[in-house]
């Protein structure tokens, strides 16, 4: 294969256009709004296990829209949805790639249960739409209990001191510096987050899932290798 070529076949890429047009369909019937944030932010993700792309000038690059989405919710959006690209550091492999595809969504007046099933619901219909036979969905685990099989504390039960030693101690034990705090978000969070659930999904990963690859190269036009 020379050096120009996708790194996915050309049947591939057509299977994930209809990915794309399915996920766009499914929250189009639901009456769920696509929003469309930038990828550029003056300031990047407080995550431990998230590391952002910095620009020549000092910005990031997002690793995923939450921010600026709730920021949305804070004013007013409502019910959205935002499918794109999004960047992160240092993840590479064969389920990693710098640049990827994600889709990520809020529901007001949600818990994570209802949003559980409306991923499970996701899955089979982009599954079907584009081709797939049989169920997609197999597993249903709750947030609770990723989190106790993590050796974590109990998110719903632990005390918010307890969280946020954890989350110390695992920036110190990396040797990260702490974050620039996004005041912009806090000020949104304090005019007012709506009672809501959201989510993000790997849309490369998904499609590996529906067409049994082993590679996320084989789901992309072009890899970081070949971008």
């Amino acid at each position: 294969m020379t050096e120009w070529a996708p790194t996915a076949d050309i049947d591939t890429l057509h299977r994930r256009a209809m990915l794309m047009a399915a996920i766009r369909q499914f929250f189009a019937d639901r009456q769920v709004l696509e929003v469309d944030t930038p990828v550029l932010s003056a300031v990047g993700v407080t995550d431990v296990h998230v590391h952002n792309l910095r620009t020549a000038d000092g910005g990031f690059l997002l690793t995923s829209p939450e921010y600026p989405m709730k920021r949305l919710l804070a004013a007013g959006m409502g019910d959205c949805y935002q499918l794109g690209h999004v960047f992160r550091a240092d993840e590479s492999g064969a389920r990693h790639n710098r640049e990827f595809t994600l889709l990520e969504w809020y529901r007001l007046g949600w818990d994570h249960h209802q949003l559980m099933q409306e991923v499970a619901a996701l899955c089979e219909w982009v599954h079907r739409a584009a081709g797939g036979s049989g169920s997609l969905v197999s597993t249903v685990l709750s947030y609770q209990d990723a989190f106790k099989g993590a050796g974590l504390p109990d998110p719903h039960r632990a005390s918010l001191q307890a969280l946020q030693q954890v989350t110390a101690l695992k920036r110190q034990s990396q040797g990260l510096p702490e974050p620039q705090v996004d005041e912009r978000l806090l000020a949104a969070m304090q005019a007012g987050l709506p009672e809501c659930a959201g989510v993000a999904l790997g849309v490369d990963r998904l499609l590996m899932v529906m067409m049994g690859k082993t590679h996320i190269r084989q789901v992309l036009p072009f890899d970081a290798d070949r971008a």
